[in-house]
This record gives C-alpha cells, structure tokens and sequence, in this order.
C-alpha cells in the first residue's frame, strides 16, 4: 500500500469512499456523487489524452467483454495512477461536510504503526501511537494539496504540522500505517 492510500483514507475516513482501483470505479464514484454526463465525457477525454488512446477505446474499457479487458490490462498501471490522482475523482471522494469541517475547525491526527525518523541510510522505526491537534489552517493546506492529486505536498503539509508540535523533519511511517483525520472533541 502506497502513502497515498493512507492519505486518502485518512481524509475520507473510514465510511467514505475507497480508492479507486480501475476505471469502472472511479466512474462509478463520479456518478455517486452527481458528475453531470459532460463532466464524464471529459474526464474519459483527459484520460484516454493521457494513455494515448482514442476517446472510443476508454469507452470501450468501461464495458467488460474480452477484447476491451486486453486493452484495460494492457494499461492497468497508467489508468491506476491516473485515477488516484485525478483532482475529479479526489474533489467528489468521502464527504464534502466532513472535508468543510476539518477545513473549518481542524482535526486530530492519529498515526497508528511502525513509524520513526529516518537517520541516513536507516529507518530505526517501532510501533508507535502519534496524535496532535491539527488546526483549520493545517488542515486546508493538507487537504487542498490532496484534492489537486499532490500526495507529495500533502505529505510535505502533514511533515510540516508534525515539526511544528516537535517532531524531527524526518519523521515517516511504514505504508499500511494507520493514518486518521478524526473530529476534535467539542470543549
């Protein structure tokens, strides 16, 4: 599992929306969440722009016969990646209230796993519980870079929150680490 998973679960917690593996789903969760049959058409455009292929062929993808599933095999790999980080796909992802409520009022991290500062070459982690209060600040800069398909500044926003409350500039986890937004109590 990529850190990008984790982050997108972490900020479509864990009623929301799972990732999208292939095509069929990220249509799927496009048309959940109300994308018009323009915006499709679009998102099919962009992507097969991005495979090199003809708009006919991503459209044939999306049907399951076995000429088209030797198409979609053959470009597993581009379509995956194209849409973990379609900023279409990850706007309409979990839910809109919950993502407004941690842009408003801020959440609390929880890092669950193996974890630690990188120390040159090694990465001396152990089973680790991390969790801080992230305000609305940090967490707009975390979820904007998320929403346009930038797991790297994502990340590099949540390295930031972690330095700011004391940890060192190197600290990572292990993929599969549980990482959570969750609400803050109200006091």
């Amino acid at each position: 599992m990529a850190a990008g998973d984790d982050l997108w679960k972490a900020v479509n917690g864990r009623a929301g929306s799972p990732v999208p593996g292939n095509l069929a789903d990220a249509i799927g969760q496009l048309e959940a969440a109300g994308a018009t049959k323009k915006e499709l058409a679009q998102f099919k455009k962009d992507l097969a722009a991005s495979l090199g292929v003809t708009v006919r062929q991503v459209q044939r993808m999306t049907t399951r016969t076995g000429r088209e599933t030797r198409s979609t095999s053959k470009h597993t790999g581009q379509i995956a990646d194209f849409v973990r980080k379609d900023p279409r796909v990850r706007s309409r992802a979990g839910s809109q209230r919950r993502k407004s409520r941690m842009k408003n009022r801020g959440a609390k991290l929880r890092i669950r796993g193996n974890q630690g500062p990188k120390v040159g070459k090694s990465f001396p982690t152990r089973n680790r519980l991390v969790e801080l209060d992230l305000d609305g600040y940090q967490m707009e800069a975390i979820l904007d870079a998320w929403e346009n398909g930038d797991d790297d500044a994502a990340l590099e926003a949540l390295q930031d929150a972690l330095e700011d409350d004391g940890y060192p500039p190197n600290w990572s986890w292990e993929d599969g680490a549980g990482v959570e937004f969750l609400g803050l109590s109200r006091e």
